[in-house]
């Protein structure tokens, strides 16, 4: 789905605006794809650290760890949404 997002994305820009508009889409994709990265990567640490609390049965370390991964997801969401 992301690759057809970006060729329609290519298309649309090359065909439609000009040709500094699909330029400025090629060089934005590098810095996108590293947030996506951040953020993927996040995630991966925050299930590393569910599954072993859950496997511990710490159950007050969940709440805590879910608490504090949802405040500061939405604070980085905010972040991006007004910076870009």
């Amino acid at each position: 789905m992301q690759q057809l997002y970006n060729a329609i994305d290519a298309v649309v820009a090359g065909r439609l605006v000009n040709e500094d508009a699909l330029s400025a889409i090629g060089v934005s994709v590098p810095i996108y794809l590293l947030f996506v990265s951040v953020i993927l990567g996040l995630a991966i640490g925050i299930t590393i650290l569910l599954t072993q609390f859950f496997g511990a049965k710490q159950f007050e370390q969940i709440k805590s760890l879910i608490f504090t991964m949802s405040v500061f997801l939405l604070v980085l969401g905010l972040i991006m949404a007004f910076e870009f």
